[in-house]
């Protein structure tokens, strides 16, 4: 009986610590930069002054914001940390029945962007977007000096599509374009 119980502690040790994001993972790694906006300080920049509210595109950027929950973002140029986000990503995507929006593959940079569906067709409530080989096609890109060689970014919330798409081709992010395209139904 003493070894069953053994047994059941084991596994739900094991649930929580495989379980664990790679977020909570990486948070107090040198190696990684991490980014974590949660929801107040989205409510926060939506009461801010700065963003014109008679001005459409101001409009449209505070709608955005004010439907995001979370935002965090992980950076490192550390090679096996890059293989552990690669694998992250991976099972992410299948264990949460993430969608592929878009792929795109150039100058050995690879981009990824993977969603789950919300509560119409054109909502996400998931917005995963993996990045790797930047250092190859942006030698300049560099965080503490280092050269970035992936960047994974997670937003969760009630988001439009499109209203991403717009803002990431107006930001010029790389597969902003692209990922416009992806939104228009």
């Amino acid at each position: 009986m003493k070894s069953f119980f053994c047994f059941i502690v084991f596994l739900i040790s094991f649930n929580l610590t495989s379980g664990q994001s790679i977020f909570n993972h990486f948070e107090n790694t040198p190696d990684v930069t991490y980014a974590s906006i949660g929801p107040k300080m989205f409510q926060l920049l939506g009461q801010m002054s700065f963003l014109g509210k008679d001005d459409p595109e101001s409009a449209e950027i505070l709608e955005i914001i004010n439907n995001i929950k979370s935002f965090k973002v992980l950076i490192t140029g550390e090679g096996e940390i890059q293989n552990e986000f690669n694998e992250w990503v991976d099972k992410e995507a299948e264990n949460n029945d993430l969608e592929t929006l878009m792929t795109m593959s150039e100058s050995d940079t690879e981009l990824f962007f993977y969603a789950k569906q919300g509560k119409s067709e054109n909502k996400i409530e998931k917005l995963l977007m993996y990045s790797k080989g930047i250092s190859k096609s942006v030698p300049e890109a560099k965080i503490k000096g280092q050269a970035i060689e992936s960047v994974v970014l997670m937003i969760e919330g009630d988001l439009d599509l499109n209203q991403i798409a717009k803002l990431a081709a107006k930001m010029d992010l790389p597969g902003g374009d692209q990922l416009k395209k992806a939104g228009v139904k």
